[in-house]
């Protein structure tokens, strides 16, 4: 099981830097129609790739997290999962698939909608 380990975490590491620099070279071109992406100035353009960039690797950082608990898990001979471990293999699926920018930027609309309703009724 070592020796697999010793194996795995170079080549889990360029995978998700490979794929994460994919993602953010051409996240905005999968997510966004190419009028728009190429209607984008340079600045915002480099923002696009950071951030889809950065959500694909926390995506792959979460998931290399959940892995080595699984493998300790199963070295003691003990394996509990909890509502965390769903929600967070849930960023990390939604990470590596390049939707967390998209998925993010909805929840933020939303928290913004409820506290702008929320200030209007105390209003």
């Amino acid at each position: 099981m070592v020796k697999f380990m010793a194996y795995f975490n170079p080549i889990y590491f360029l995978i998700a830097v490979g794929v994460s620099i994919f993602y953010g070279i051409y996240g905005e071109k999968i997510f966004l129609r190419e009028k728009q992406y190429k209607d984008l100035t340079g600045c915002k353009k480099i923002r696009k790739f950071i951030i889809h960039f950065s959500g694909s690797a926390a995506g792959f950082l979460v998931l290399y997290y959940l892995m080595q608990k699984a493998m300790f898990c199963m070295y003691i001979g003990k394996f509990d999962m909890n509502l965390t471990d769903i929600l967070l293999l849930v960023i990390a699926l939604m990470g590596i698939s390049g939707f967390f920018p998209e998925v993010a930027d909805k929840l933020r609309k939303g928290a913004v909608y409820i506290i702008e309703k929320f200030i209007e009724k105390r209003s």
